[in-house]
């Protein structure tokens, strides 16, 4: 069954609550591809139980507002969360809460065994929230809960709208370190993949006045000859085009004109290099031989993440959802979607909400 559905799950004793919220949620804060449900959907005649059981099934992110009522509510315990929580935790759909009253959640455990056998135990404070548990929404004055549900809103309108990539990355992604070194009237380019070098080659080089995006691609790789060779020997295919694969390059050099250039605008053939799943790391001081090879990294305790970037950088999406895929290697089970923070209004929003114990910038 296609997931298609934002699941709100709430306490009947916290209707006002639930009716103020929803105000907040437009059809602008929704994707375009996904639709508001709540029981407020069932229809008079119908199977109370089975239309929920039907819309836990379509569903692809879960609000739940949380409150003392909420956790003890039979039906919610027995039918909704178990089922919500073991989505999650399999990584089958989103799940945040947004906190309402004062409540025991963060002593609320949830043992759940997953499809795959292993055991989990869940407590719902673990996963990102729209607020904090120790400032819910009724401790506020009239005014700030406003204020709270609108701030609410806009967290999932992020969660629910990332940053897209033209071209997902998916499939093998290769790595390519490409030294550069200025000598004289000469460039000098080494190109390093794993635990080899591909190729080097010198040419004569003048620096161009004004660097442009197809300027870019060219110091790196060079005329068609030598881009043809690195392409050919990296990705062991015919003919070598550049936009055959995405590519993670590491651009390592000590000349600081060269490490100013904005790499991530390089051009080939009129296509943006970013925009086709690749991505460009600058690495200085560092006597590389081979790209470096880290080891997978698996963890199970949850880590709260921020990604900050700015809104004029160029294509920091790509960048961003590469380490996005990396995240979700290291938690495979506890991952939660990353905060973003563009503005300084939006960085501020997240501190004062939950401190997060990565931060990437």
């Amino acid at each position: 069954m296609t997931r298609d559905q934002v699941f709100i799950s709430y306490s009947q004793q916290d209707q006002e609550f639930f009716e103020a919220f929803c105000k907040y949620l437009t059809p602008e804060v929704l994707s375009s591809s996904l639709q508001l449900w709540s029981d407020q959907q069932i229809q008079p005649s119908q199977n109370w139980h089975e239309e929920i059981q039907q819309a836990l099934e379509r569903t692809a992110v879960a609000v739940l507002l949380v409150s003392q009522d909420f956790l003890i509510s039979n039906y919610i315990c027995q039918y909704e969360l178990p089922y919500l929580v073991k989505a999650r935790e399999q990584n089958d759909i989103q799940l945040t809460c947004l906190y309402l009253r004062d409540s025991t959640v963060v002593l609320s455990n949830f043992d759940l065994v997953l499809d795959s056998g292993s055991r989990v135990a869940v407590n719902l404070t673990q996963y990102q929230g729209l607020n904090r548990p120790e400032i819910p929404v009724s401790a506020q004055p009239p005014a700030d809960q406003d204020k709270m549900y609108a701030q609410a809103a806009r967290d999932l309108h992020q969660m629910l709208n990332p940053p897209l990539v033209s071209r997902p990355l998916h499939g093998e992604r290769y790595e390519l370190t490409v030294q550069l070194e200025r000598q004289g009237p000469s460039l000098l380019r080494i190109y390093v993949h794993r635990y080899s070098r591909l190729y080097e080659r010198r040419d004569s080089w003048r620096w161009p006045r004004r660097p442009s995006s197809d300027d870019l691609f060219e110091i790196m790789f060079g005329a068609g000859e030598t881009y043809e060779r690195v392409f050919r020997l990296l990705f062991q295919d015919d003919p070598p085009r550049p936009i055959r694969h995405p590519v993670r390059v590491r651009i390592h050099t000590d000349d600081p004109e060269l490490a100013a250039l904005p790499w991530a605008q390089a051009v080939w053939n009129g296509y943006t290099l970013c925009e086709q799943g690749w991505t460009f790391e600058l690495i200085r001081e560092a006597n590389l031989t081979a790209t470096p090879n880290y080891p997978e990294i698996t963890l199970r305790t949850p880590c709260p993440v921020l990604m900050i970037t700015s809104p004029e950088a160029p294509n920091c999406d790509v960048h961003h959802r590469a380490l996005e895929e990396r995240l979700h290697r290291a938690w495979p089970v506890h991952h939660e979607p990353p905060f973003w923070a563009r503005t300084w209004g939006e960085l501020r929003s997240v501190w004062q909400r939950r401190r997060p114990g990565i931060v990437y910038y």
